[in-house]
């Protein structure tokens, strides 16, 4: 911003005002005169003698305007005018996405932190089953028969653990089925079920050591029988 120097034409008094002074409102310190500012003068003569001449407006953009008259041609008057139909304006309720009709439960259910969530259940699952099994709470007969057939549940887990790694990978599943104890790596290792995984858990607390003996006492019994196979030669194949 530069600062602009008038002097007074009755008193010689020089004042400095700002370049962006208004030209109506300055006046000499000294005598009071009324103070132009340098070019005002000039300016307000030329814009004077343009109103004077009647000078039309810019020819840019009268000349803009008249290419657009010119360029603007009639439709021809020897094809037939067809009435286009009127497409009434789509329903935004019948617009809906299907994808998104519900799209409140979608945001719900992202906001669920699904390992939280089964964690809860193995703490629950499981302080319930260990209570049962070692809180004295059950009667001797149901304790045995816990003892007797609690190796069928693990089992059964085993089973659907399988059906599931095959429906994630064939090889996994092949694994889990020939592997021993590779279902239980595949479950809490590899797999990303978390409720079935805190379900397990949670069941294992209760009956897992009953049927670890049972399932080894099998285990045993069936390697003593592949064992003597082997060693009578294979047996009578006939």
């Amino acid at each position: 911003m530069a600062d602009i120097a008038i002097t007074c034409s009755q008193c010689s008094t020089i004042t400095t005002v700002s370049e962006f002074a208004d030209s109506g409102k300055l006046q000499c310190r000294e005598c009071g005169k009324q103070l132009e500012k340098p070019g005002a003068l000039a300016t307000a003569l030329a814009k004077h003698e343009q109103l004077e001449k009647g000078s039309p407006s810019p020819a840019k953009k009268s000349g803009l305007r008249l290419a657009n008259r010119k360029h603007a041609t009639p439709p021809p008057e020897d094809e037939p005018t067809v009435d286009k139909p009127i497409i009434p304006p789509p329903d935004p309720i019948n617009q809906r996405d299907t994808l998104e009709l519900r799209p409140e439960i979608k945001d719900d259910k992202r906001r669920i932190n699904h390992a939280a969530v089964a964690g809860s259940i193995f703490v629950v699952l499981g302080s319930a089953m260990g209570y049962l099994r070692y809180g004295g709470v059950l009667p001797p007969d149901v304790i045995a028969m816990t003892t007797e057939y609690g190796w069928l549940v693990v089992v059964a887990f085993h089973v659907m653990i399988v059906l599931k790694a095959m429906t994630d990978s064939m090889l996994q599943g092949i694994l889990c089925l020939l592997v021993p104890g590779y279902s239980l790596f595949y479950l809490f290792g590899v797999s990303d079920d978390f409720y079935l995984r805190a379900i397990l858990a949670g069941v294992l607390v209760g009956i897992g050591q009953d049927a670890a003996i049972k399932l080894s006492g099998y285990a045993a019994q069936a390697g003593d029988v592949v064992h003597s196979f082997i060693a009578g030669g294979g047996g009578d194949i006939r």
